[in-house]
């Protein structure tokens, strides 16, 4: 979070994720892939920004 200026737009772009019916799996360049309800995965994500 020390790179992120705009927690708002970030959250915003999550939420963006988030409601893409096709979305089946997030890939991100550390930790497990996430292929268990990916979309609650960044809707929980984003709820969790101050």
């Amino acid at each position: 979070m020390m790179v992120v200026d705009d927690t708002l737009a970030l959250r915003l772009q999550l939420m963006e994720w988030a409601a893409m019916p096709t979305l089946t799996r997030i890939v991100v360049s550390h930790g497990d892939i996430i292929e268990d309800n990916p979309r609650q995965a960044l809707r929980e994500s984003a709820a969790s920004l101050d």
